[in-house]
């Protein structure tokens, strides 16, 4: 299959993309298994690597948001072109939401967390008022949005017959477990995070290596 130069660059993009994402998601406050953000803030060990992962999972949502359309144009007449665009829509949304909202925390939040261990305000409290706030509850929906949107991405990347029908159930299999650790629900939190973005990369892989093959 002859992938063109643009196709190719989608591939670059997907790695990246998620190789940021994966790293986005082992330095993520998801282990405290809590909304007390001000709290698991307050280390100052943990603090700048933390902040690091969120500005990480902002660039590797941007890639991403530009880089899925472009597999788009491999898809175009296909069998799971309309499935591709349903999905896409939604996924850009999403990823647009919880980037803002992420971005917000990652400047705002070692603020507050230093705050809270400065004792000027409870750390509790801080939390509390957090979760009742416009950012985290633009981040749920966008996340929820965000991984349930690349169900129908992976459906129609298993049926277009220009990809291998098994990334495409990967890819699905992969967002439903990532929404799962995102919903807090134990067993996946404890291993589903990485595996959705490095099953992206792996895609980006799959398509660099169908380029190289088609000349």
């Amino acid at each position: 299959m002859d992938l063109t130069r643009i196709e190719s660059t989608a591939g670059i993009l997907l790695v990246v993309a998620g190789l940021c994402m994966a790293v986005a998601s082992l330095t993520s406050v998801g282990e405290a298994q809590s909304w007390n953000v001000a709290d698991a803030f307050a280390a100052d060990s943990t603090r700048g690597v933390r902040r690091v992962g969120m500005m990480l999972g902002c660039v590797g949502l941007a890639l991403l948001v530009v880089g899925t359309p472009i597999l788009l144009a491999a898809m175009r007449g296909t069998r799971g072109y309309a499935w591709m665009v349903a999905g896409w829509t939604g996924f850009a949304f999403g990823a647009i939401l919880f980037a803002l909202a992420l971005g917000v925390t990652a400047i705002v939040m070692p603020s507050l967390g230093e705050l809270a261990r400065s004792g000027v305000v409870s750390p509790q409290t801080v939390a509390d008022r957090l979760t009742r706030q416009s950012p985290l509850a633009l981040a749920f929906l966008g996340g929820n949005l965000m991984f349930l949107s690349w169900v129908p991405i992976g459906f129609a990347i298993a049926r277009s017959g220009v990809f291998s029908a098994w990334l495409g159930w990967l890819a699905a299999g992969s967002a439903v477990a990532a929404w799962l650790s995102f919903l807090h629900v134990p067993f996946f939190q404890r291993w589903a995070g990485p595996v959705w973005p490095l099953t992206l990369a792996l895609i980006g892989v799959y398509i660099m290596g169908l380029r190289d093959v088609g000349g």
